[in-house]
């Protein structure tokens, strides 16, 4: 059981794994900052690009239109259900 462990060995788990995260995060801020870039500031800049819609995320169009097809096709929708979904993808309602 894990609370059969000697206490010291509990701890010394404890540090190297916090040493360990902690060092590999440290790491990466000092890689970002020598190269001229702000970690925090490019996390805030990634937030705003994908709340303005600069990043999109998912499929294309063009992919949601080939698997809305290839559904139709294979007869796992409806017609009803291929049209509706097809306008929704193009925007169209």
């Amino acid at each position: 059981m894990l609370f059969e462990l000697p206490w010291w060995w509990l701890l010394w788990t404890f540090l190297i794994l916090s040493f360990g995260i902690g060092g590999s995060v440290y790491q990466w801020r000092m890689t970002k900052k020598k190269s001229g870039v702000n970690p925090v500031e490019l996390a805030i800049d990634h937030n705003i690009r994908q709340a303005r819609g600069e990043i999109v995320s998912g499929p294309s169009t063009e992919q949601r239109l080939q698997e809305l097809a290839r559904l139709h096709r294979d007869g796992l929708i409806t017609d009803e259900e291929y049209e509706a979904a097809r306008k929704q993808a193009l925007g169209l309602g």
